[in-house]
C-alpha cells in the first residue's frame, strides 16, 4: 500500500470486500467537478455529501449509515 491509497475497515473488512473505495494522487490540489463526480459515485455518495467527507464534516458513522441504507455494507 502507498502513502496514495488509504483503506476504510468495516467489521474487520478492507475496500475489496466493502466494494466503496477509490484512488487519488495527493500531487493534485485541484480536482474538476467530472472527477469529483466521479470519485462520489465510487464512494456511494452524492458529490455534495463527497464535499462534506473531504470537508470533514461527514463522520464515519455517517458515511457507514449512507453505506447500510445503499446495501453496501
Amino acid at each position: 500500500m502507498s502513502k496514495h491509497h488509504r483503506v476504510l475497515t468495516y467489521n474487520g473488512k478492507d475496500k475489496r470486500e466493502t466494494l466503496a473505495y477509490t484512488y487519488l494522487s495527493h500531487g493534485n490540489k485541484d480536482y474538476g467537478d467530472k472527477l469529483l463526480s466521479e470519485v462520489a459515485h465510487q464512494l456511494y455518495l452524492t458529490k455534495k455529501e463527497l464535499i462534506r467527507l473531504i470537508d470533514g464534516e461527514l463522520s464515519r458513522e455517517e458515511y457507514e449509515n449512507i453505506l447500510k441504507i445503499k446495501g453496501i455494507i
